[in-house]
């Protein structure tokens, strides 16, 4: 038996370095066509070749080594183990790897395995200036922080990062180290500012990446291209474009240690997936080839390519842009840096003055290296959207990043800029003024500049104060539009962006409403600054637009609208808006008697037919709730302050601070509807105020389109294949569903046969719609697939046959409990 188990697990193996599919010779000769230069590759095999799985986590994998010198594939380490991220360093002589939890260094050659620690591993980095090699690493794949430790000293760690980088290839270090590529939080991908401490969302999906070298480039899958290929960005996040496979969905892409190539998986489905090595054109605008590195049975994922680089590099910046170039070795070189200018000497300097893509080059007799430099224009500095975060704080948010030199504002009217900092991004500045902000008025800047230094803010720029809310005194957090999602922050004493995390099918619309069907929004660390400014002034208010998408939810259980707590129950809670079947409650922590308790009160009734604008503000002794515009309750019975507890934020962990939609502490029942315009007081909202906001939503509300809605018995007829979690790196999932409408319920609706988008995978688990069979008859709310323009980064799966002249619809019926 023992004999039978040591054959079953090692002949897939000895069948993947025996196949006649690798002529090696073959293989070494196709990938120096493509690259050049020598070239290695290292990747997971699945020894399994009936089990698939989107990560290496499970233990059934080898780990495969490919070297076009040698001209062989070769299984480096035996499975089955859990190996993941393998990773060649920039020197092309060590591996690092992960392995149960722990990560390893090993040299090519199979030889000096040792341990760097436990966690994670992004990335690995060399310093170009002390030439110490790095990895970056976390704890865990979604935790924080993010640190880096020393390859050969590994009891030298240091944190770069403080907060989460989410998804599969969720860290990636520009060659000078000052950037990286990520998912801060899944799916906004971008770019962060190490030393700045800023980061700038580029683009909606998942698996990222930046360039290698100090291009800056950076590239997610998702959006127009879902699977298959990739959205890429040049520096500062311009130029988005598609760029596609040419095959199936594919997984784990991956830049090489040259900015001229990248590894990925194909194809994602049946027993087999394969590494490929693509190679982008000189404008990085398509690709240029592709070779196929693995074709044995099994599955393969996770690679990485090293490319040997005689050459200089590849470097992009602003005119005027200085560049000092390496040393390419020892003795005297001539210089050509491609602009008529030459030059003489190891490491130099040159300043290229105008845009262009030049080729420098650095010869000494018979050697030459190369390199490529990129120098686009160099712009003016402008002001994209100015923000007023209260009362007299100004967001001002720039089309590019900016340095402040000795930097200065001035407002027309005559309010006085007391100081200028630096915000969260590095496009963004916070002014705070001595006093209101005039409704209209003019800022002009001095000392902005952008990145080169030699450009600042061209003109002046008109600032207005919103119309909405009429009055900032006292906001503690705000949500309107995409600019207007802020809070303040009471450990940095300043407002902050508002990051939301979206815990299953929490989705935010084109008009900036948090679209909560079935999912939750959850943002712990947004309630810290509010508990104490509210204990201080003694006072509450809230006002949001609550739009249910049922007035039958909540009967039993109730739904839990917007909710801030300081611990994981309903013993925590500071305040929650919470519907019970049509009516509206608030549950408010007050002292009462001495003793401090959540008191639940019942506000009014809901509508499910048009918008509900609500204002709910408290003092001791009244509390008040207006219903668009109208005051529709008044309680005096509660007389007492405002306890309320602080959140203690955990990174990493969402069970309390704020949240909409429901509870991610416990589990409770999501509920279904949509919110905007959410704005909370340490303070109480006079009358006038609350019926000047309510006008004011009311004129912008009557204006927008609607989206048509139509409720229909209808028989499944057709259904697309539910994706399983460990062939998909996506967490949620829809699937096409075709079905014969049998009778229209409300709304407009001609055709006979529909497609229906139905959630299949919710946070990795089969959704109830996946298990639905054909012939079966349901009762759907729903509305046109292409007013959802938010499921445009969302994964689909749709294995039924193609039918462009049907329509298609998205179902929003709510799960009534």
């Amino acid at each position: 038996m023992q004999l039978i188990k040591y054959l079953l697990i090692f002949i897939p193996t000895m069948f993947f370095l025996n196949s006649p599919v690798y002529a090696q010779k073959e293989l070494a000769d196709k990938v120096l066509a493509l690259t050049g230069a020598r070239t290695k590759v290292v990747w997971a095999h699945g020894i399994d070749v009936n089990k698939k799985h989107w990560g290496t986590h499970p233990p059934f994998f080898s780990l495969m080594t490919f070297d076009t010198k040698t001209e062989k594939i070769i299984e480096l380490l035996p499975g089955p183990k859990g190996y993941s991220n393998p990773r060649i360093m920039p020197n092309g002589k060590t591996i690092i790897y992960m392995s149960g939890g722990t990560i390893y260094a090993i040299d090519w050659d199979g030889k000096n395995k040792r341990n760097i620690g436990s966690g994670f591993n992004y990335c690995n980095w060399v310093d170009p200036k002390t030439k110490i090699e790095w990895v970056y690493y976390a704890r865990g794949e979604f935790s924080s922080p993010i640190s880096r430790v020393q390859v050969d000293n590994p009891s030298k760690v240091e944190v770069v990062w403080k907060e989460k980088a989410q998804g599969s290839s969720a860290f990636q270090v520009s060659a000078d180290g000052t950037r990286a590529g990520c998912l801060k939080a899944h799916p906004a991908g971008g770019v962060i500012f190490l030393k700045e401490n800023k980061h700038e969302i580029y683009g909606s999906g998942c698996e990222n990446g930046l360039a290698p070298d100090n291009s800056y480039r950076f590239f997610h899958m998702g959006g127009s291209v879902a699977h298959g290929g990739i959205m890429l960005y040049d520096a500062g996040g311009k130029n988005g474009r598609a760029l596609r496979f040419g095959f199936g969905e594919s997984w784990n892409p991956n830049w090489s240690t040259h900015s001229q190539f990248m590894t990925v998986s194909n194809p994602n489905s049946g027993k087999s997936q394969d590494v490929f090595l693509f190679k982008f054109n000189k404008d990085f605008t398509g690709f240029d080839g592709k070779v196929r590195i693995s074709s044995a049975p099994g599955q393969d994922l996770n690679s990485h390519a090293w490319i040997e680089q005689a050459g200089l590099g590849d470097f992009m910046g602003e005119a005027p842009y200085k560049i000092s170039f390496p040393n390419p070795g020892k003795g005297t070189w001539e210089w050509d840096f491609g602009d008529k200018k030459t030059g003489k000497g190891g490491a130099v300097s040159h300043t290229y003055k105008k845009p262009g893509d030049y080729s420098v080059t650095a010869t000494q007799g018979k050697l030459e290296y190369t390199g490529s430099v990129k120098v686009i224009s160099n712009v003016a500095v402008k002001v994209l959207s100015s923000t007023l975060m209260d009362a007299s704080t100004l967001l001002i948010t720039f089309n590019q990043s900016v340095i402040l030199d000795d930097a200065k504002a001035k407002l027309k009217s005559g309010t006085k800029v007391v100081s200028i900092t630096a915000g969260k991004r590095a496009a963004d500045l916070i002014l705070k003024l001595s006093g209101p902000l005039a409704k209209t008025d003019s800022l002009s800047f001095t000392g902005v500049k952008n990145l080169s230094k030699t450009k600042g803010v061209k003109s002046s720029a008109t600032v207005k104060r919103p119309a909405w809310p009429k009055s900032r005194k006292n906001l503690l957090l705000l949500m309107g539009s995409k600019n207007e999602r802020f809070h303040f922050s009471q450990k940095e004493k300043t407002f902050v962006p508002t990051e939301l995390k979206p815990i299953n099918i929490a989705r935010i619309d084109p008009l900036g409403r948090l679209v909560l069907h079935g999912g939750i929004f959850a943002m712990a660390s947004a309630g810290d600054g509010i508990p104490s400014a509210v204990k201080k002034q003694k006072a509450f208010s809230i006002e949001t637009v609550i739009h249910t998408s049922s007035l039958k939810q909540g009967k039993n259980d109730a739904r839990y609208i917007v909710a801030n707590r300081a611990g994981h129950d309903d013993r925590h809670i500071n305040f929650a808006l919470v519907q019970k079947g049509p009516k509206l409650y608030i549950y408010l922590r007050v002292n009462m008697k001495g003793k401090s308790t959540a008191a639940k009160v019942g506000l009014t009734v809901l509508s499910d037919k048009s918008p509900n604008h609500i204002v709910v503000s408290y003092k001791p002794g009244e509390l008040l709730c207006f219903l668009n515009g109208k005051e529709v309750k008044r309680v005096v019975q509660l007389t007492g302050d405002l306890p309320w507890r602080d959140i203690h934020f955990i990174p990493g962990s969402e069970k309390w601070g704020f949240s909409f939609g429901g509870d991610p502490g416990f589990d409770a029942i999501p509920w279904w509807g949509k919110l905007e315009r959410l704005a909370i007081f340490a303070r109480v909202m006079s009358k006038d105020e609350i019926e000047s906001n309510y006008s004011v939503f009311k004129k912008g509300s009557s204006a927008r389109p609607k989206i048509p809605r139509c409720a229909v018995r209808a028989k499944l007829i057709a259904k697309s294949k539910p994706p399983r979690a460990k062939e998909t790196v996506y967490k949620d999932a829809l699937i096409l569903n075709e079905y014969e409408v049998q009778q229209v319920l409300m709304g407009k609706l001609e055709s006979k046969k529909i497609r229906i988008l139905q959630w299949g995978m919710i946070n990795r688990q089969a959704a109830p719609n996946s298990k639905i069979r054909i012939g079966t008859v349901h009762k759907l709310l729903l509305e046109p697939k292409d007013k959802h323009p938010e499921l445009g980064s969302e994964f689909i799966a749709a294995t039924i046959d193609d039918d462009d002249d049907v329509d298609v619809y998205l179902d929003i019926t709510p799960v009534i409990r």
